[in-house]
């Protein structure tokens, strides 16, 4: 029996593009970088996110740009529209029980 649903929030329950790109360019700005816009963010973003990070703003430790980032993107997230049909859907789990 199926108790618990996790769901994913990129692209699941928000569209977060909007969301990442401007978390990436506050990153950026905070370590002095010029900002990219979507089509460049969409062309040269690549995992591992240092080999898109290090060209624009050096040597950094991965886990500040990603203190930086997810400080960003949590309070920009605050502010993002869930997809319409998410509040239906969870009250349909809830409805079955599910958490």
């Amino acid at each position: 029996m199926i108790r618990q649903v996790l769901l994913d929030w990129s692209g699941t329950l928000c569209d977060d593009r909007e969301l990442t790109l401007a978390a990436t360019n506050e990153t950026l700005a905070y370590f002095g970088a010029e900002a990219v816009d979507e089509a460049t963010y969409q062309r040269e973003f690549v995992l591992p996110i240092e080999h898109f990070y290090q060209p624009r703003i050096g040597a950094v430790d991965r886990e500040q740009i990603d203190a930086i980032f997810f400080q960003r993107y949590r309070a920009l997230a605050l502010q993002s529209d869930l997809f319409p049909q998410v509040k239906l859907l969870i009250e349909l789990l809830s409805w079955r029980g599910l958490r």
